[in-house]
């Protein structure tokens, strides 16, 4: 019988959102951490996302999104996940910073190959986006 595991919620404002549940949850909150946290639940996490206004950054094609913010709430969203549902885990947070060192820092391409998959490669796929349609339709 399926059951829920974990809950992931974005939200505007931690504050009125209590994560005392039976079930670990991640929050994902637009705006500033305010200066008193309520307490959450071991199991339980929350990230602040100062540089955006509203939980809707997550939201493509919504006047709010961000992509780079959104992008970090995804990979968070991975990490937090993965244990709980059986999956295989991976940091991918700290993978990339060690991939990113490895290759911008430390400049070392054994080290930088270490973070890899064992056979590496890149997929260059050409995407067309909906604009690009639309702009070509009018034309």
């Amino acid at each position: 019988m399926p059951q829920v595991v974990t809950a992931i919620i974005y939200t505007d404002q931690a504050g009125h959102l209590t994560t005392q549940t039976s079930i670990p949850v991640l929050l994902h909150v637009a705006g500033e951490q305010p200066t008193t946290i309520s307490k959450t639940s071991p199991q339980s996490k929350a990230y602040y996302y100062p540089t955006v206004t509203s939980s809707r950054f997550s939201t493509p094609f919504s006047a709010e999104f961000h992509y780079n913010t959104e992008a970090i709430s995804h990979t968070r969203n991975l990490t937090f996940l993965k244990p709980k549902v059986g999956g295989p885990y991976f940091d991918l947070e700290t993978i990339w910073d060690e991939h990113t060192y490895y290759e911008f820092a430390d400049r070392s391409v054994q080290h930088t190959m270490s973070t890899m998959v064992h056979e590496p490669y890149v997929n260059h796929v050409p995407t067309v986006s909906n604009l690009d349609i639309l702009v070509s339709e009018k034309r």
